[in-house]
């Protein structure tokens, strides 16, 4: 069911609608296209929270370690590498830990943490739509970069 549908590739809405539109693949229906929207609609209401404070790139690495977070969650194969969560989270916040005043600070470290809740919060409703579907694409993800950048997930031990 979710065979055209790359959250990961999926690093904002006009990517997403942009890309399918460019697709040889006939276009999305059904629960295909509905999967796609709620992840664009939780998208664009996350990124709202948190574009004051984070760049495209580091909105784009938060909504990817989310969705990470969600396979891990949600499949029982997969885990979250610590290491790695910990490195990435650090990227993620390096302009944030930057901020000298305290106050701003604080808003931006709660509005890219709720940016991070909302994304996970659609991806599991995401996921509850079609475990299995959710889960194949967990493998899909690893399969085709899993030593990428920005990788937490890792086959469970």
């Amino acid at each position: 069911m979710l065979r055209t549908y790359s959250t990961i590739a999926v690093a904002a809405a006009f990517a997403a609608t942009n890309a399918f539109a460019q697709s040889d693949e006939p276009p999305l229906s059904g629960s295909d296209a509905v999967l796609v929207e709620m992840d664009i609609h939780v998208s664009d209401m996350a990124n709202d929270a948190i574009t004051a404070y984070l760049d495209e790139a580091h909105s784009a690495v938060l909504k990817s370690l989310a969705l990470q977070h969600a396979y891990a969650a949600n499949c029982e194969e997969f885990e979250i590498d610590e290491t790695r969560n910990a490195d990435e989270l650090a990227y993620v916040f390096e302009h944030i830990a930057a901020i000298e005043d305290e106050d701003e600070k604080q808003k931006a470290v709660l509005a890219t943490m709720m940016g991070f809740s909302a994304y996970i919060g659609g991806q599991h409703a995401i996921a509850a739509y079609d475990y299995s579907a959710f889960c194949r694409h967990a493998v899909e993800l690893l399969e085709e970069g899993g030593e990428a950048s920005h990788i937490i997930l890792v086959a469970a031990e």
